[in-house]
């Protein structure tokens, strides 16, 4: 019995260290940490990667950025793999800010992974978001805030 109380003390510490941490990563967002976060992973086009979260999130400020961590407006898909833990106003709702970056990486090697810059763009415009000029508005996002420049090696 007193196994079971170590057990049971040790989850639930480890828990809400947990929870802790969680709440420091949501509350160390900033653009700066984002692009660090692209920069972790393998994206293709890493400029289009972050003027997505810009367009999505409504710069950081929209509903499904704030209450779902979803920084790329994805949906809860149903069939691929995902990292998000649930659905919230139509969309997918992650753990933090930097699961959805996950997220959006393993949509890209799933989907994107083989595609020149122009198919890449193709398949956001026919796939992603059919909005109309979807990718013009991530082009011209790139170019107003010079977002090439976040990922050039120094």
């Amino acid at each position: 019995s007193a196994f079971i109380v170590i057990a049971l003390f040790v989850l639930t510490s480890s828990s809400n260290n947990f929870e802790d941490s969680n709440e420091d990563i949501n509350s160390s967002f900033s653009r700066e940490a984002l692009i660090e976060e692209i920069k972790c992973h393998d994206f293709k086009y890493p400029d289009l990667i972050l003027a997505q979260a810009i367009l999505e999130s409504g710069h950081f400020k929209s509903t499904i950025f704030k209450e779902n961590n979803n920084a790329f407006g994805m949906r809860l898909p149903k069939i691929r793999q995902t990292l998000a833990k649930g659905s919230n106003l139509n969309h997918a709702v992650f753990l933090n800010w930097k699961v959805s970056v996950e997220d959006r990486m393993i949509y890209e090697k799933l989907y994107l992974k083989n595609k020149s810059r122009i198919e890449y763009k193709q398949y956001l415009d026919r796939v992603y978001c059919k909005s109309g000029d979807y990718t013009g508005k991530l082009e011209k996002l790139i170019k107003i805030n010079n977002l090439k420049k976040c990922f050039d090696e120094k």
